[in-house]
């Protein structure tokens, strides 16, 4: 009897543990792209971001998104289905990203997401197949769009304090090749909250061990 009681404890600990942690744990700053860089589609770009101040996992992966501001409607949707670049380290700092095939524009941002959720302000990516004004609200914005993969970055590993160390490495980055369907969000920007990885699994263990140490005394 006991025992049937402890387990249904720990199941409603580590049920509301999830729900508590939906939230992302972690915040960077991005640093690149900001509001004053215009992209070209078919480039080799580079994102990048600080972890300052943040005790991020030095195995906590990420993805970067895209996203847009639907000139016409003001809404934000963003490619959530289809990353421009994912598997690497947050820790890194840094990623490379191919500029998908999109219209004409200066509405679209970038999202880091992982346990770590940022995003970036509005920047401009420039087609030349598709010369529109950067601000029409006659812009049509695709539906899918296709991923190409980037070569990796070179990155300079950071400590948890934001101190440079004198490590460089190759970040271990992947990008499909694939299409993908964008997804609208009722959050703000149209960032989608994450369930938080091994932020809650640890708190979980901790909240397993307390509670059932205290039922069995």
């Amino acid at each position: 009897m006991l025992l049937r009681f402890d387990q249904a404890a720990l199941l409603l600990v580590v049920s509301a543990l999830k729900g508590s942690c939906s939230d992302p744990l972690f915040q960077p700053t991005i640093l690149s792209p900001n509001s004053t860089d215009v992209w070209d589609v078919g480039d080799v770009r580079t994102v990048s971001w600080s972890n300052h101040d943040l005790d991020i996992p030095p195995s906590q992966h990420g993805e970067i998104l895209l996203g847009y501001n639907e000139p016409s409607t003001n809404t934000s949707t963003a490619y959530y289905q289809q990353p421009l670049a994912q598997g690497f380290l947050i820790s890194d700092q840094v990623v490379n990203v191919v500029v998908p095939a999109v219209p004409s524009g200066d509405f679209y941002f970038i999202v880091l997401n992982g346990d770590a959720n940022a995003q970036t302000g509005l920047f401009a990516i420039v087609n030349p197949a598709s010369p529109a004004g950067p601000s029409s609200a006659n812009v049509t914005l695709p539906a899918t769009i296709s991923i190409s993969s980037a070569p990796p970055a070179t990155v300079s590993h950071w400590s948890t304090s934001g101190n440079s160390s004198s490590q460089t490495a190759t970040s271990d980055q992947t990008a499909s090749a694939t299409a993908s369907t964008p997804s609208s969000s009722s959050a703000p920007n149209g960032v989608q909250p994450r369930v938080a990885g091994d932020g809650w699994r640890w708190f979980a263990a901790v909240a397993i061990m307390v509670v059932a140490t205290g039922f069995n005394v």
